[in-house]
């Protein structure tokens, strides 16, 4: 045998094994390439799947957020112009925080838009009631309706339509509503939020980062709603694309997809991998109330990757196989090389998908953070680090729960986990809680936590998105604040009407003594200061409802340091002796549109809590300065536009305050002084009135060294002062007929004695139905009624539209303890004037004169 012969004797049963050898490490080392690609990819498609589901489960919160909200105004005794005028700022607020909502809206249980808040450029718009539409044939409203309390109805997620056309450019949407239900189980309406899903979308889209690899959202008939080619999305929408679907480009792929609700194969179009989107199961919400979510819809999110994707590197295996035939120590190392740069690849392909993984949470508003079985910290994304405060060098390894929990939370959170290394199940798996969360240095904070959980190995992981509600409970307090302010309105409108009636029969008998008593009488002085003690009283009772919003101010041009000079001396007799009164006004003239009564009230206000501060003495300086505020002013304080402003200042020498007492002197009710020496209203009001004149007050205090409260009220351009006109008593007389209705003994009494005084002839009546009585048999001689409001049997309106039948151009005034626009609001008489109570007698009888000669 030579030696060729003998060489290829050896060497092909060698080649031939070492080929059979190297073929198998290749056969697996593609396998391995293919499940570690496998794992790459499914974990891909999770996670979207995990984002998407984030952000639906988001709404759900929202949108009881917004029910809770809506049912508080609608149980508050109001009509519907109020309910517009309430909910419209509180959802404009929301839709601010938010900014994801196309459309949040407020339907009454007929479908009409109640409250509508339209995203326009990134801004909420509040569209005009005249706009607001009847939504009772969409198909959002009939299911939302259907719903019972706590129940969420999810749409089909489609391209939003107006006036019967796709609007451009298109925008995703999916509509949430749910009912508005009361205590007694009673469906007021629907509370509809219309979520922009472009976001979304586009994630999912822009999620498709590695080459030859792409996301698709399909809905449940298989229609691209993100697809491979942009003209063939939203299919279903349009007739002429009734025929792009998967079915009809990929029908294999389409019959896998829709066969099962999730799964993966590699096959020759590629790898595939899919899972369903639903968007709502049974969740539990933060209060612990169970919510039903209910869809019309259901989604397939399908990732495709391209099949060289999954393939090794041929080439290399043939420089491999041509290197083993010719050295076989080189072809050794080759093979050792290749295997080592493929490792590293996987090990790089994996990185980047955890680096991709960062991105995507990183970008998210919640914290995400991921547990293992033992409870150690595994993920930790930035936002968590901003919100706690810790790097996540500093968390990952260490038990989550005493980093972020309060101490006397650590114990509850391992018990409600109990159960969960086992199962992957645990009360707070799957829900929506509140919980007390620690900041790294002990600041607690609330926030809300849902939890999921993800089975790793044969371990069970649980992962959660926490979110920051101070914001929130920010809100709450303001809803706290105006419900004590709805209560001061109540209150207010509850004792201005008899208050008044007393009034009335104080200054009108006083008035009578005032007329009788020659001036040099030392009791005219007397019967002087019962009336304007009197008229004190009813300012009094006017800024009371002024600030619940009851009473309409009456704005004239005002210098305040007249003002002031000439309160000088009732403030003084508000102060015991040792204490001093000092005034430093500027030298200028500083005119501002003010209710001049609503203006000493809070002088009064501010002096009586410097007196009740100095109970040992002290002095109190008022002082008035022109000043400018400028931009740095304002983004200083937060509050004001630049301009001219009066700077009206109250300071005293007391005790002062610390600043937790500083913080609630504004709020309703609140005070610090002992049972029965205060309200707690002073200073509210103080804030309330300065409010309505477009101004901003501020306090500066620190225990020991006094109060000092600033008022910013805005100048304007000097006006002539309307000066009270001279009425001659003569032309007050008349010798009409007056029929007079009052229910109340004393008021009718101090009334019709002024007519009478001045000639006129009275006709009494003492309610509204014996009034219609008394008109009907002497309507001939009756030239004028004058008629309360409030009465028994028929009030005062009942009552005149009634004398109206019987005599077309009958006359009439109101005499009523509220204001006109009041009544109007509670249906007055067109054509018929109102003359407020408590009355100067000069001004009543000058009106009756009006009436008459008209």
């Amino acid at each position: 045998m030579s030696v060729g012969r003998q060489f290829l004797k050896l060497f092909v049963p060698l080649a031939a094994l070492l080929t059979i050898v190297f073929a198998l490490a290749v056969i697996n080392e593609r396998d391995d390439f293919r499940a570690q690609k496998t794992v790459v990819q499914e974990s891909l498609l999770a996670r979207q799947l995990q984002t998407a589901n984030t952000e639906l489960h988001a709404t759900l919160a929202d949108a009881y957020a917004l029910v809770d909200i809506t049912l508080h105004h609608l149980s508050q005794p109001q009509s519907s112009g109020n309910l517009i005028e309430q909910l419209a700022p509180e959802y404009s607020a929301f839709s601010v925080s938010r900014l994801v909502y196309d459309q949040v809206r407020y339907l009454d249980r007929t479908g009409m838009e109640v409250v509508r808040v339209n995203l326009v450029q990134g801004k909420p718009v509040v569209v005009p009631g005249a706009e607001l539409q009847n939504k009772a044939e969409r198909y959002y409203f009939v299911k939302g309706m259907e719903r019972q309390g706590g129940e969420v109805h999810l749409s089909k997620l489609d391209l939003n339509m107006e006036h019967g056309r796709v609007e451009l450019p298109y925008k995703p949407m999916i509509r949430i509503s749910t009912p508005v239900v009361n205590d007694k189980g009673e469906k007021n309406g629907l509370v509809v939020l219309n979520f922009l899903a472009e976001g979304m979308i586009e994630r999912l889209r822009k999620a498709s980062l590695a080459e030859g690899e792409r996301i698709f959202l399909l809905n449940h008939d298989g229609y691209w709603l993100l697809g491979p080619d942009k003209n063939d999305e939203w299919g279903f929408m349009f007739p002429e694309g009734k025929e792009k679907t998967m079915k009809a480009i990929w029908p294999d792929v389409w019959d896998m997809v829709s066969a099962t609700d999730k799964g993966s194969r590699l096959t020759q179009e590629g790898f595939v991998a899919w899972d369903t989107l639903s968007p709502f199961a049974q969740l539990e919400s933060a209060n612990g109330r169970t919510f039903a979510g209910v869809a019309d819809d259901e989604w397939k999110i399908v990732l495709r990757t391209h099949p060289s994707a999954f393939t090794p590197p041929w080439w290399n295996i043939a420089l491999v196989a041509f290197a083993l035939f010719m050295v076989v120590p080189a072809g050794l190392t080759w093979v050792y090389a290749s295997a080592s740069v493929r490792r590293a690849e996987a090990i790089q392909e994996l990185k980047r998908s955890r680096d991709q993984l960062i991105t995507i949470t990183d970008t998210v508003q919640d914290a995400i953070i991921m547990m293992d079985s033992t409870g150690r910290i595994r993920f930790w994304n930035k936002p968590a680090s901003e919100m706690f405060g810790y790097r996540a060098d500093e968390v990952l390894g260490n038990e989550m729960h005493p980093l972020i929990c309060s101490e006397d939370d650590v114990a509850k959170a391992h018990q409600a986990m109990e159960g969960f290394l086992e199962t992957g199940k645990g009360r707070l798996i799957g829900g929506l809680r509140i919980v007390k969360a620690m900041k790294k240095g002990g600041e607690t904070f609330p926030a809300e936590i849902s939890l999921g959980a993800v089975k790793v190995g044969e371990e069970w992981w649980a992962v959660g998105a926490v979110r920051d509600i101070s914001g929130r409970e920010k809100l709450e307090t303001q809803l706290r604040q105006a419900q004590k302010m709805e209560a001061i309105g109540l209150l207010a409108g509850g004792v201005a009407h008899d208050f008044n009636n007393i009034l009335s029969i104080i200054i009108g008998y006083a008035s009578f003594l005032d007329a009788k008593i020659t001036d040099g009488d030392p009791l005219k002085e007397k019967v002087s200061r019962i009336l304007v003690a009197g008229e004190k009283a009813a300012n009094l009772t006017q800024s009371l409802l002024a600030f619940s919003r009851k009473q309409s101010s009456v704005f004239a041009p005002c210098n305040i340091n007249d003002l002031v000079y000439g309160f000088q001396k009732m403030l003084s007799r508000l102060l015991t002796e040792d204490i001093e009164l000092r005034l430093n006004l500027s030298v200028e003239e500083m005119v501002v549109m003010a209710d001049k009564g609503q203006v000493e009230q809070v002088l009064m206000n501010l002096v009586t809590n410097a007196r009740d501060a100095m109970p040992n003495g002290g002095k109190i300086l008022i002082s008035t300065i022109p000043c400018e505020l400028d931009e740095g002013f304002v983004k200083l304080h937060g509050f004001g536009e630049p301009g001219s402003y009066l700077l009206l200042s109250v300071e005293d020498t007391g005790m002062g305050m610390d600043e937790k007492t500083r913080v609630h002197i504004f709020e309703p009710f609140f005070t610090t002084k002992e049972v029965g020496k205060g309200t707690g209203l002073g200073l509210a009001m103080v804030y309330g009135t300065v409010k309505g004149h477009n101004g901003f007050i501020n306090v500066y205090s620190e225990p020991g060294h006094g109060t000092t409260f600033k008022i910013y009220l805005p100048m304007v351009e000097e006006a002539e002062e309307v000066k009270e006109e001279v009425v001659d008593p003569a032309t007050l007389v008349g010798t009409e007929t007056v029929l007079l209705v009052e229910d109340e003994v004393e008021v009718r009494a101090v009334t019709r004695a002024t007519l009478e005084a001045y000639g006129y002839e009275v006709i009494e009546a003492v309610d509204g139905e014996d009034a219609v009585r008394v008109f009907s048999e002497s309507m001939a001689d009756i030239d004028l009624v004058i008629s309360d409001v409030v009465m028994p049997k028929k009030n005062g309106r009942e009552a005149i539209e009634a004398m109206k039948k019987l005599k077309p151009d009958v006359k009439a005034v109101f005499l009523s303890g509220y204001t006109a626009d009041i009544i109007m609001q509670k249906g007055g008489v067109e054509g018929v004037d109102v003359i407020s109570k408590p009355f100067r007698q000069v001004d009543f009888l000058k009106k009756i004169r009006d009436v008459l000669s008209s």
